[in-house]
């Protein structure tokens, strides 16, 4: 999304020598993705201080990339599909936690089922980025510890009585793995082709 301006932010340091030109191609390569991950984080921030639920999205949003990074699953086909996908899971998520307190019952069982789902199918990879067996064990182990360090720490805020924080961790889970299931199907129905264990 912001390739241009990347661009030119790239080309006004090399002027001033504080890269070489060779490095260009790498550097607005780096500056896009920085300038995107800062406007996707403001984005975020707007949209907790509308719903007045700041430390909920940041939590929520901090779960879920961490473990997003190594469960894998559905990719949108262009950055600005990506931002706006990520905004509506981010305010689906927030709705979802409004509830959770006055539906416990059914919020644990989808937050249990949810980590079932994350459980026995991380990593899904991308059609256009599949993963080598080595690759995959790999994603999954990471994966499996980025899990169970959340679980811990949901646990420790369930105890607590902090129920707020407890739901933004498990809701992250539950959205990861709509995700996870939407790139099952996108795989499927695009290549038939799951790259299970393949190398």
């Amino acid at each position: 999304m912001f390739k241009g301006t990347a661009i030119k932010i790239t080309d006004a340091m090399i002027s001033h020598g504080i890269i070489s030109a060779d490095r260009k191609v790498v550097c607005s390569w780096g500056m896009t993705h920085i300038l995107d991950t800062l406007l996707n984080l403001a984005i975020y921030a707007v949209i907790g201080l509308i719903f007045d639920m700041l430390p909920e999205a940041a939590l929520f949003t901090v779960s879920y990339i961490l473990l997003r990074i190594w469960a894998g699953g559905y990719h949108a086909s262009t950055p600005l599909r990506c931002t706006v996908i990520s905004d509506f899971i981010l305010i689906a998520a927030l709705l979802g936690m409004r509830t959770a307190e006055t539906n416990k019952n059914a919020f644990l069982v989808c937050t249990a089922v949810s980590a079932m789902i994350l459980v026995l199918l991380m990593p899904v990879e991308d059609l256009h980025k599949p993963l080598d067996m080595a690759e995959r064990k790999k994603y999954r182990r990471k994966g499996l510890i980025v899990l169970t360090v959340e679980a811990m720490a949901s646990v420790i805020f369930y105890e607590a009585g902090i129920f707020y924080l407890y739901s933004a961790v498990c809701m992250a889970w539950q959205m990861l793995a709509a995700v996870l299931i939407m790139g099952r199907v996108k795989n499927c129905l695009k290549g038939g082709k799951e790259y299970e264990g393949k190398t």
